[in-house]
């Protein structure tokens, strides 16, 4: 193991403490091994958190009810050879969101965090409109800090397109409509027609008369004097014509039994 190009430990040995208390930023540890006549080499630089392909400026665009994939991976700004592999120190992460203030996210519900030591993802399920805004995620590790910005866009979806009904269903539509109203109308006037047929004659019948035997035809005051009983006994006796005083206040309808 060797540190700025200076070996700081023995064969089979790679472990090394490196105090921060000098000044270590930009400095590369780098480890060797052979194992069967195959050399491997690993290069670790000692500087802050560095995201590799990520612009502050972009756009991530994300389309509503979809799950919106904000993502921060590190790198090292050292280039790498092909006798060996730079990989940057490990670091820790923590999500913000502007609403309009900065808060921490934390992992739950809708927001998602998953993170490892140089990778950290934050996923936001079912985007709305109202998740559209500004995210920031801080890596920080033994050196310093880096923070990155996130623009997210969410496009409302469209709504779906209404079916066009053409002239023929219309005029389906209508026709079978008139049809039904008919059908009902002659069913009620068939119905009351019915219903009339079952009723049976009506007669009035005075309130204050009981029923009983018809009361006479006739009325009869005296005989004709010097006339024989004839063979009809009313040609006998004068006919005498009262008029009806019954009197008759109320006029209720009944059925005759």
């Amino acid at each position: 193991m060797t540190f700025n190009g200076t070996p700081k430990t023995e064969p089979n040995i790679v472990f090394k403490i490196v105090s921060l208390n000098g000044r270590i930023q930009g400095s590369d540890l780098t480890c060797s091994g052979d194992q069967l006549g195959r050399t491997s080499t690993c290069t670790m630089t000692l500087e802050p958190p560095y995201s590799s392909g990520h612009n502050n400026d972009t756009v991530t665009e994300a389309t509503e009810g979809q799950t919106a994939v904000l993502r921060v991976t590190l790198g090292s700004k050292s280039t790498s050879r092909s006798t060996r592999t730079t990989v940057p120190l490990p670091a820790t992460f923590v999500w913000y969101r502007y609403d309009p203030g900065k808060t921490e996210i934390k992992s739950g519900g809708k927001f998602i965090v998953t993170s490892t030591d140089h990778v950290s993802t934050l996923n936001i399920t079912d985007v709305t409109p109202a998740d559209a805004g500004k995210y920031e995620c801080t890596a920080t590790n033994l050196v310093g800090s880096q923070s990155s910005i996130f623009n997210l866009t969410v496009t409302t979806k469209a709504p779906p397109p209404q079916y066009q009904w053409n002239g023929g269903e219309i005029a389906g539509i209508v026709i079978g409509t008139v049809a039904i109203i008919i059908i009902i109308i002659l069913a009620v006037i068939v119905f009351i027609t019915l219903r009339q047929m079952k009723k049976s004659p009506q007669s009035n019948v005075y309130e204050n008369t009981s029923e009983g035997p018809p009361p006479p035809q006739h009325q009869y005051e005296r005989t004709l004097p010097g006339i024989e009983m004839a063979t009809s006994p009313e040609s006998n006796y004068e006919q005498l014509m009262f008029k009806d005083n019954a009197q008759y206040h109320t006029l209720v309808t009944t059925f005759r039994k």
